[in-house]
């Protein structure tokens, strides 16, 4: 059974606050040199044509779609810089993850990992059952990428037959910092069920005025 899209639900009760803040996301990379982190503008809501998945993400963010060989959808703060961005992956497993084979797919993605260049694995943890109801994990790591030194987080979990993968990353170790609070606002939205407003301003008893909202 998919999880209920509690992130998202606890997001709408901020929406109005975030969409009045007043730096975008662009105008907070062109002070990168400064202290400063971005801040949001305004959002907009991603669901699925299958119903697969939704989430939320900073409403001037670059966005690109795949349906083959399975659905993705990347998204880039800037895409002048193409190796820092988030890449939101759905993969039908044909059946539920059997216990046995969480263990193999672990051994898997460790593997993977081992074989990027310079890979360091700074910390490794498994989902705990509010994160995840079947099985998942999540990890952070840096490697080197043609020239770059890349810093990627990654969290991967089974929801029923389907497999997600979540994993953002900067181009080094600044960008990584930079963007983190947005990328981990888009992760933690990530939800395995299509999200609708009407529905959940239904069930919260609450009235929903934003036009972005309807």
């Amino acid at each position: 059974m998919a999880k209920a899209p509690t992130c998202e639900a606890a997001f709408l009760r901020s929406y109005v606050f975030l969409q009045r803040r007043d730096c975008d996301t662009q105008a907070g990379m062109k002070s990168f040199g400064d202290a400063a982190r971005p801040r949001f503008t305004g959002v907009r809501l991603y669901n699925h044509e299958q119903g697969l998945l939704s989430f939320w993400y900073p409403q001037n963010w670059h966005k690109e779609e795949s349906e083959a060989p399975h659905i993705g959808v990347t998204l880039w703060p800037n895409p002048d810089d193409p190796l820092t961005h988030i890449l939101i992956d759905v993969k039908d497993l044909q059946k539920p993850l059997a216990e046995s084979e969480s263990e193999i797919l672990e051994n898997g993605i460790r593997e993977g990992l081992s074989e990027l260049e310079d890979c360091t694995v700074e910390a490794w943890r498994a989902l705990s059952a509010d994160e995840a109801s079947d099985w998942g994990v999540e990890w952070h790591c840096s490697f080197q990428l043609h020239d770059a030194l890349c810093v990627r987080q990654a969290r991967m979990f089974a929801e029923g037959k389907y497999l997600y993968a979540i994993t953002f990353q900067g181009s080094s170790h600044a960008h990584f910092d930079f963007w983190k609070g947005m990328f981990e606002f888009v992760m933690l939205t990530v939800s395995a069920v299509h999200f609708s407003i009407p529905d959940w301003a239904v069930s919260e008893g609450v009235q929903v005025s934003d036009p972005h909202l309807q």
